[in-house]
């Protein structure tokens, strides 16, 4: 499901259809949330001054991946 377009999503989203529904588009959104937050993880990390700030960085920055793609695991288990 999360391989189609943005596009797709949004207009099959806006039909009758029962799949994708609330839960696809909430894990999609979590999904989201969780990118941004790699991204301001990553920024952080390139600014990081010490061996032991980017480490912890660099632990977040996993732990944000796999949320990630834990959102993304939910929404096709959802459709």
């Amino acid at each position: 499901m999360y391989r189609n377009s943005c596009e797709e999503f949004i207009r099959e989203l806006h039909s009758a259809a029962p799949v994708p529904g609330g839960g696809g588009a909430s894990a999609l959104m979590g999904s989201l949330g969780a990118a941004l937050g790699g991204m301001v993880l990553s920024l952080s990390r390139e600014k990081a001054k010490t061996e032991e700030r980017q480490e912890k960085l660099d632990s977040l920055l996993r732990d944000a991946l796999e949320l990630e793609q834990r959102f993304l695991d939910l929404m096709n288990e959802d459709a």
